[in-house]
């Protein structure tokens, strides 16, 4: 049963956002100092505390409590994103926590690792709102039975189409509701519903996120990023990114040269 929500886990201090890749194999860790959140972005794992297996991949969030002795198996390799903080009203095991849309929990996790990262004015409020963000989305899929399956097959056409054309600057709201036959006023409704931000957040959060793993991977420009995540033009590109990212993305590419991955023994 999920336990953390927003109404009752107090959040006091984050400690430290980093990235662990550990090789396939058994791990044992005792006496947690901090409470911890553990999100595989890519391969496999599992945590086991009391004789009890909790499954740990892009779609379940790992909650560690501080002080827990346990073991965490590492089944596929792939990086495993750590948010170490400190709390109060925190679950006493380890629990996990089915998160149902995995892009927004990928984009917010890209967020605080790179303001954690740079240190600038602000980081640990940008942290401190964004690990929140976190547990709002924990907390909508939990009361996800409140959501009518009915409403998320209405709009199902809708998002298809979002996901299909996301790299199209000329995208609106209107022609996604479109899509499902219905207003835009009534799509909005039914989406900030079912996904807890409006469609228009989301999509931005899904183009910069988009932007980010270009400037990370591919040998393009700022003008062509711009256009292949569905910017008409490079200043609003540019604009939006600084916003989102608080970078440019020179600067954002810049230091991802200049930076290798962290990598902490220890899960």
């Amino acid at each position: 049963m999920i336990c953390i929500s927003v109404s009752n886990l107090i959040v006091r201090e984050i400690i430290s956002v980093y990235t662990v890749d550990r090789s396939i194999g058994t791990y044992t860790n005792k006496d947690r100092p901090y409470s911890a959140l553990c999100i595989k972005m890519s391969g496999q794992s599992s945590y086991t505390q009391n004789g009890k297996e909790h499954m740990s991949d892009d779609t379940h969030l790992i909650f560690v409590p501080q002080g827990a002795t346990y073991s965490y198996t590492v089944k596929s390799k792939g990086s495993c994103v750590i948010i170490e903080f400190l709390a109060e009203n925190t679950p006493d095991e380890i629990e996990s926590l089915v998160v149902n849309e995995s892009s927004i929990i990928k984009a917010i996790l890209s967020t605080m690792g790179y303001a954690w990262k740079r240190k600038q004015t602000g980081y640990r409020e940008i942290c401190m709102m964004n690990i929140y963000q976190l547990l709002y989305h924990i907390a909508l899929h939990k009361n996800n039975t409140y959501v009518p399956k009915v409403h998320q097959m209405r709009i199902e056409k809708s998002i298809d189409y979002l996901h299909e054309h996301l790299n199209n600057h000329d995208l609106t709201i209107e022609a996604i509701a479109r899509r499902s036959s219905i207003s835009e006023i009534y799509f909005r409704r039914l989406f900030t519903e079912i996904y807890g931000l409006s469609p228009k957040k989301y999509i931005i959060m899904m183009r910069m996120n988009r932007a980010k793993e270009l400037l990370d991977s591919e040998n393009m420009s700022v003008s062509e990023i711009a256009e292949s995540v569905g910017f008409g033009d490079v200043y609003s590109f540019c604009k939006t990114f600084r916003k989102e990212v608080g970078a440019t993305p020179t600067e954002y590419k810049k230091q991802l040269r200049e930076e290798d991955p962290v990598n902490i023994p220890g899960s």
